[in-house]
């Protein structure tokens, strides 16, 4: 049965209506209750009155939990701290036993039914935002979490490096072996990936072969450094396809967002342009062979780049 907390002296009144639905719990006083876990606690009642100031206290320790001002009558004053304190119900100790009882009852249907859409919505936009095969973010997550990391950089003027990371010969497998053949790759691709990575750093299917790393308080030496140590991670981890071996090739484009870069507020702009940044590094790469790692510092000519070997 839910446990419900009653917080004052003469609330022991109401612990034998409610032993017949609930696990009812009394304390006396506010200390009392803060030293319980909030997690136990399925409704939480408070005598009024009660100080403001322990009323927050008590409310901050037990947030989320909805919780009902019991009262001996409802007047103005009465109403005006529920509505500040976003009180759940009242309930008026004058009432019968079984309006009190049903009238919970009703709270906490209504918090459980409440607490089930949150998390329907919550699973909903996860499944949105992640790759079906990966499991890593799909574009829409990366342009949602990558606007975020964008923010997070600008604001602590910290560099943010962007690895784009293209497999070589990829469709080759998939012509040759079949689809399935070509998501195993996939699969084990973003394993050792992530073997490289820290479990903060962003990584998105872009599309087909095309995956993307966004990697906060990374500048552009340590981008090509991390793109280098993806490209010998893959060469010492073999895939079996098939009853083949396979060594995944990739090549590496990396763009830095420099703490110096002008802040903006339009982090989606900014985020596309290193994009496009990173985009251009890795056709360099590809250019000098496939299979490397090519950087380049936003908005800067200069370039550099670090080939295999």
């Amino acid at each position: 049965m839910a446990t419900v907390l009653l917080v004052g002296h003469d609330l022991k009144q109401l612990h034998q209506p409610l032993a017949a639905s609930f696990s009812p719990l009394h304390v006396g006083t506010v200390a009392e209750a803060i030293n319980l876990s909030p997690n136990e606690i399925a409704v939480l009642i408070v005598r009024y009155p009660l100080p403001s100031e322990q009323l927050q206290q008590l409310l901050a320790h037990y947030t989320g939990t909805p919780w009902v001002l019991a009262v001996s009558e409802c007047s103005p004053q009465v109403l005006k701290q529920a509505h500040l304190h976003r009180c759940s119900e009242l309930i008026l100790l004058t009432a019968p036993e079984t309006e009190v009882v049903w009238r919970l009852q009703k709270l906490l249907e209504q918090h459980q039914a409440r607490d089930l859409i949150a998390k329907e919505l919550d699973s909903w936009k996860e499944q949105s935002e992640k790759d079906p095969l990966t499991r890593v973010y799909n574009r829409r997550g990366f342009e949602h979490h990558g606007c975020q990391l964008i923010g997070q950089a600008q604001r602590r003027k910290e560099a943010l490096s962007l690895l784009l990371l293209d497999l070589d010969h990829f469709k080759q497998v998939n012509d040759q072996l079949g689809h399935a053949a070509g998501d195993h790759m996939l699969l084990a691709f973003c394993k050792r990936l992530k073997e490289c990575l820290r479990s903060y750093d962003l990584i998105a299917r872009l599309g087909g072969d095309e995956f993307a790393v966004v990697v906060p308080h990374c500048d552009l030496e340590d981008g090509i450094n991390i793109g280098n140590k993806v490209i010998e991670h893959l060469k010492q981890r073999t895939v079996n396809i098939q009853e083949q071996q396979f060594t995944i090739e990739v090549s590496i484009g990396v763009s830095t967002l420099q703490p110096t870069t002008p802040v903006t507020a339009d982090y989606q702009h900014l985020l596309h342009t290193i994009l496009d940044s990173a985009d251009k590094a890795l056709y360099h790469a590809k250019e000098k062979g496939r299979n490397c790692t090519f950087g380049q510092t936003l908005y800067r000519e200069k370039a550099h780049d670090n080939q295999e070997g």
